[in-house]
């Protein structure tokens, strides 16, 4: 375990000791279990900006969850005053109040807080389950504010803007998220508190970084747009301080985590530009929609030239009335043309689908599979399920397909569109497409294949498919097991 202490506080002033952790680890959490080396990106930045003034630790539970109760362990040694997780997801909070209450025996009177867009969304749930605070929107600016400003010992109305507190009193602030609107005034990552070698697909040096946040799109079933709000952006100039101290530190691979990654169009060609004229010759992989891709051809061939080897893309579906019942806002043949695009350039396309879309026949399933598999280079689908925040999810809980009181309920195993007989249909059309792939002879073929980032890709999927097949029993018929059992 890395730590930082405090070198710079004034005097007079609480050093307060602060653990940021991953979400409590549970085997349903496809993107732990698939990437347990995945390098952290958001509480590293949160950890800059407070670690010239008080004492932090990073904990990521995926890259040691083979050691049993390695993060209360952690907690008991530390002792920290607060203890702040990052809920990304519905999946990522569901051992939340077994952790929570394990914690409070373990560390009597540290202060637990919750943020990420599952804790945004649901604030009362994770304060009914014993978080202390949680903080709405993006914390880079309120965490640190509310460390500072006496969050151990300090009374509720000390509180930033942007922060839910138990019991709550003030439920207008409550519901008001934060947002940082310059991304370029960020610290730099606090990369060097890592305990762990951060990769993804390649088992080098890797990292994951930010070019922009946000997005302007309206997709039914996501909460991106619902989540920090307006779309934002670094300069090039920023991106590219950033990549020279990743590559003097001897990074090697990089994800652009953005959710819709190269939608300023002058200053993704400025960084690929520079990448290139500057040598930085990491190997990278993003998330681009379809028409981007489609309607900037030449930023496309540049980021190639730049190290782009690898796009996720939400191509959904190949059935316009599908895309349109899911407010995708492009029609089917830019996914078509987007696919090609990628692979002329020689970018490995991870195409994203979704099963199940509200008025899409189960049949449609089948077209969706066989068009995908022939457009991307990995093939990837999910039953359609909206996130907690969603305006599908806003609509089900209304319609009562969802337990008001327990937003868990809602996960990637079990479908609520339409009746009884099109959600049994629905999930076991997609459990025999799933075996329909991952067992094809093609796709068992690529374990082996001469391109190493289709070699890697693939193996990496595998591997992930098999961890996951073994923990089915905890991740499906134990959801609420205790924290003894799911915590790593």
């Amino acid at each position: 375990m890395v730590a930082v202490k405090a070198r710079n506080r004034s005097a007079g002033a609480r050093l307060v000791k602060v653990l940021l952790s991953t979400s409590p680890l549970h085997p349903y959490q496809s993107y732990n279990y698939k990437f347990p080396r995945f390098p952290i990106l958001n509480l590293t930045s949160l950890a800059s900006s407070l670690k010239d003034r008080h004492e932090i630790r990073i904990a990521a539970n995926a890259a040691h969850r083979k050691k049993r109760n390695y993060f209360l362990d952690i907690a008991a040694d530390f002792k920290p005053d607060v203890i702040g997780f990052a809920l990304p997801s519905a999946v990522s909070a569901m051992t939340l109040e077994e952790t929570i209450r394990s914690l409070k025996a373990t560390v009597p009177g540290a202060k637990i807080a919750c943020g990420g867009p599952f804790a945004t969304f649901e604030y009362e749930f994770c304060l009914k389950r014993g978080a202390d605070a949680v903080f709405l929107g993006e914390a880079d600016d309120t965490f640190p504010a509310w460390i500072d400003g006496g969050a151990v010992a300090g009374p509720e109305a000390d509180a930033p803007k942007g922060v839910a507190l138990a019991p709550s009193r003030d439920g207008a602030r409550e519901a008001t998220q934060v947002i940082k609107q310059d991304l370029n005034t960020l610290p730099m990552p606090a990369w060097e508190l890592l305990d762990y070698r951060p990769a993804i697909y390649l088992g080098e040096k890797a990292a994951a970084v930010e070019m922009s946040r946000g997005c302007p799109f309206n997709c039914s079933f996501c909460t991106v747009h619902e989540f920090g709000k307006s779309y934002r952006i670094k300069t090039a100039d920023r991106m590219l301080k950033e990549l020279t101290a990743l590559w003097k530190m001897g990074f090697k691979e990089l994800l652009f985590v953005d959710n819709s990654f190269g939608l300023d169009e002058r200053q993704t060609h400025r960084l690929a530009e520079q990448m290139i004229s500057r040598n930085l010759a990491f190997e990278f992989g993003t998330y681009i929609r379809a028409d981007t891709i489609c309607e900037r051809p030449d930023m496309i061939r540049l980021l190639a030239v730049a190290g782009l080897r690898y796009v996720i893309v939400g191509f959904e579906s190949y059935s316009d009335d599908s895309l349109r019942a899911v407010n995708k806002s492009l029609k089917h043949g830019k996914n078509i043309e987007a696919a090609r695009r990628l692979r002329e350039n020689g970018v490995f396309v991870i195409g994203s689908h979704i099963y199940g879309s509200p008025g899409e026949p189960v049949g449609g399933m089948f077209r969706t599979y066989f068009s995908g598999v022939r457009r991307s280079d990995l093939y990837k689908a999910g039953i359609y399920t909206p996130l907690p925040g969603s305006s599908l999810y806003a609509e089900l809980r209304s319609k009562g397909l969802i337990d008001a009181g327990d937003p868990l309920a809602m996960d990637y195993m079990h479908y609520r569109v339409g009746d009884d007989s099109r959600r049994r249909r629905i999930q076991v059309v997609s459990i025999m497409l799933f075996l329909l792939y991952h067992l094809g002879p093609a796709r068992l073929f690529r374990l082996f294949h001469k391109n190493r980032w289709t070699r890697r890709i693939f193996r990496t999927e595998y591997k992930a498919l098999i961890t996951r097949f073994l923990a089915l029993p905890a991740g499906i018929f134990q959801k609420r097991a205790t924290i003894h059992e799911n915590l790593c």
